[in-house]
């Protein structure tokens, strides 16, 4: 990217995060880049059909590649310190899934969490879920959270780029403080325990969607990028 992005007039990146290492570590300039997010279909999406209450193990989920910057074994750290509040649904798969399986082992929760591999679809996993945890420690522009918030589905993430693109704490979902697993597993044992905050979450994050990453949306500014009228 140093070396091509001279050959071009703009630079379309889907989020402030992505822009910014463009900017630092390829050294393109502000002035060539443009942020034009992710876009999902709602129509694509049904609402999700867990209860509004808080049943017990709530059903909570990662849905991803099980890949090292995903930070999966934090997750499963802080679901071990959720005893039988929680139980964790990990959709995907990647290089890290048999060391996710020990890890599994060892924390003894066998009982309270399922590896189910790969989806061809986020809609079959999100209709099995109450709640999205992403426990990365980076990401460009994730589309899972988009889609969890197509769904219905309240979405927890860290404070770390790309998540927080996407994440308003407190308004369209909730980011745990710090990197800190302690930290992660209070913010989730806060929303499981919370149906009106779940709830109020739900509804900021639909409309936020609705308004920032449908076709409707993005084409214009695309349009707009390219110079149609």
């Amino acid at each position: 990217q140093r070396f091509v992005h001279h050959a071009a007039e703009k630079i379309i990146v889907p989020s402030a995060s992505v822009a910014r290492v463009a900017m630092e570590r390829a050294n393109v300039p502000a002035n060539k880049i443009i942020t034009i997010p992710n876009v999902v279909d709602p129509a694509d999406f049904s609402p999700s059909p867990l209860p509004a209450l808080s049943p017990r193990p709530y059903p909570i989920g990662f849905i991803g590649r099980l890949d090292p910057v995903k930070m999966v074994p934090d997750l499963l750290q802080a679901v071990g310190q959720l005893g039988d509040l929680v139980h964790l649904h990990l959709f995907g798969d990647g290089p890290e899934r048999e060391a996710i399986h020990r890890t599994i082992r060892l924390l003894n929760l066998e009982s309270r969490v399922t590896l189910h591999g790969f989806i061809p679809r986020p809609q079959d996993a999100l209709s099995q879920i109450g709640l999205l945890v992403l426990p990365s420690i980076s990401e460009g522009m994730p589309m899972v959270l988009i889609e969890a918030m197509a769904a219905g589905v309240p979405v927890i993430g860290r404070n770390v780029p790309g998540v927080k693109d996407v994440i308003l704490d407190g308004e369209t979902g909730l980011l745990a403080p710090s990197l800190l697993i302690p930290d992660l597993a209070e913010t989730i044992r806060r929303l499981v325990t919370d149906p009106g905050l779940r709830s109020r979450l739900t509804q900021n994050a639909t409309k936020r969607m609705r308004m920032c990453y449908t076709w409707e949306t993005v084409l214009t500014r695309y349009k707009e990028a390219l110079g149609f009228r």
